[in-house]
């Protein structure tokens, strides 16, 4: 089959976005490095929880974070080095931490967790003493003021947290040399059971003592109670292997140390309340909307689902919602009825206008299952007089399918193959000519979109995703595989999974980083 008679190829241009005095650039590291973030803290106030050894090299890694770290020199423009954190250097602003805003964990805190044998209850018991000396920060007078806590688990209690999947990705990755590509630090298996998968159904009195008794993903957890009401702070979790990895000699990194500085550095700017960077030119008064679902665990009422939204301004500030409970049976696509649409597309178009001070002129909402009747009148109901609006689903099920340009390098970043069927194909992770590099392993794969309902061409729908892909302020990369619309909902899902059904989460993003 020729598909070249049935196949419209077009490559669209590399979308921008705004730094400091407004200046455009297309990378992020280039556009702090020339402008300085979009806006920034003068002073990011840090707190630490560890142990007296992890601290010691949380503190030894902030250290390096103020000063330049050169980059590798096989691709410059991709690996580009750090210019430091300081008021004098391209982030204008500065780390401070101090030994007031340091609590330490000792072996009498670990100990309880050698005395259990399930390791659920481990990490339960884990979290509970780093969120017991995050609240001690919170209550001591010299610790007001705090941006961010950094919580650096000692190696041992992270061994004792760890379940035989995170055993074997981490022991993958440890044993990982960098090769020129970034590497990943070990994440946590997404077909784990999670927290309280074990216990038996219980009434709604015990569900607080039940919530403590168990968890199942360190990570997860910590961020879930680390947002509830009577905390409510910003959390950097470093794990002991990358501390390592960054301050012991013949440790092989995972990444280069001026990409892991660049990564950490806009995440603490971030989660102080700065902004690394913004979009550039989408239409005042947009509203992109994420929506995914979740199933929550036996113990709060069986089969039982939540959708969540994630909602985007044009300013790229994140928010996230969460909807109403609905009947999930197994083994099916969970779908909204058409009132729970209506009503969770009411509560969007609300929180957009409280955090945006403005009703939406227009909603994009992206789905990665197929819209059906119900939703989609639910979803039209919910938007009232909002004419200008576009349903997207986005997945990425190319997987025997490759295209391949001429020459050396793989397909380019931004190429756009529409079918005749209204369906098309874009590649947002491939050849970036900006970087002359592939930022990735194998051949690259594009994602797919499979089914739109709207009115906006399509030409400015993909340019609109390739920009959603530029806003990940967890890292400085050049961009992410699915636009920041869908391309974290399984890491938001995972979080809200860990919170009683009743309990509202905070709504802004950086809770979930």
């Amino acid at each position: 089959m020729d598909l070249s008679k049935i196949v419209t190829a077009m490559v669209l241009y590399e979308p921008m976005l705004l730094f400091g005095g407004s200046f455009p650039a297309a990378d992020p590291k280039l556009g702090i490095s020339l402008y300085g973030p979009y806006s920034t803290e003068k002073t990011i106030k840090i707190g630490i929880v560890g142990d007296k050894d992890t601290t010691s090299q949380v503190c030894n890694i902030l250290e390096q974070l103020k000063q330049p770290i050169e980059g590798p020199t096989e691709h410059p423009t991709w690996t580009q080095g750090f210019p430091g954190v300081s008021p004098g250097s391209p982030f204008k602003c500065e780390l401070l931490t101090s030994s007031e805003w340091w609590k330490t964990i000792t072996a009498k805190d670990i100990s309880p967790l050698e005395s259990s044998y399930d390791v659920k209850q481990r990490i339960s018991m884990a979290v509970d003493v780093f969120i017991r000396y995050i609240k001690n920060l919170l209550d001591m007078e010299g610790a007001r003021g705090l941006d961010v806590i950094i919580c650096a688990p000692p190696k041992k209690m992270m061994d004792l947290c760890i379940t035989a999947e995170e055993s074997r990705i981490a022991s993958r990755f440890r044993r990982r040399q960098w090769t020129g590509r970034r590497g990943r630090e070990p994440s946590f298996g997404a077909s784990q059971t999670y927290l309280l998968d074990f216990v038996p159904e219980i009434k709604e009195s015990q569900y607080e003592q039940a919530f403590k008794r168990t968890a199942d993903n360190f990570h997860h957890f910590l961020k879930a109670m680390a947002m509830m009401p009577d905390v409510a702070m910003p959390t950097q979790l470093i794990l002991p292997y990358t501390l390592n990895t960054y301050t012991l000699p013949d440790q092989p990194p995972m990444q280069d140390p001026a990409t892991f500085a660049w990564n950490l550095s806009v995440a603490l700017l971030y989660k102080a309340g700065g902004r690394p960077w913004r979009p550039d030119k989408i239409p005042t008064g947009t509203c992109f909307v994420g929506i995914s679902f979740y199933r929550e665990r036996p113990v709060y009422g069986g089969q039982m689902g939540t959708s969540v939204a994630q909602v985007f301004t044009p300013e790229g500030e994140g928010l996230v919602l969460k909807g109403e409970r609905f009947s999930w049976p197994a083994y099916r696509s969970p779908k909204l009825k058409r009132d729970s649409a209506k009503r969770l597309l009411e509560k969007v178009l609300a929180f957009y206008e409280d955090h945006a001070h403005a009703k939406p002129s227009r909603v994009v909402i992206h789905k990665s299952s197929k819209f059906n009747d119900e939703e989609l009148e639910g979803f039209e109901d919910g938007l009232g007089d909002i004419h200008q609006r576009d349903f997207l689903t986005i997945t990425n099920r190319m997987k025997r399918i490759r295209f391949f340009r001429l020459g050396y390098n793989p397909i380019i970043r931004g190429t756009k193959l529409a079918f005749p069927d209204g369906t098309w194909l874009l590649y947002t992770k491939s050849y970036v000519p900006f970087l002359k590099v592939y930022p990735g392993p194998r051949v690259p794969l594009p994602i797919e979109i499979i089914q739109h309902i709207g009115d906006t061409p399509p030409e400015i729908l993909s340019s609109e995703i390739l920009l959603l892909t530029k806003l990940n302020v967890n890292s400085a990369d050049f961009c992410s595989l699915f636009p920041i619309t869908l391309e974290f909902s399984n890491k938001v899902k995972a979080i809200l999974k860990e919170l009683p059904p009743g309990m509202s989460p905070q709504s802004k993003y950086l809770f979930y980083m």
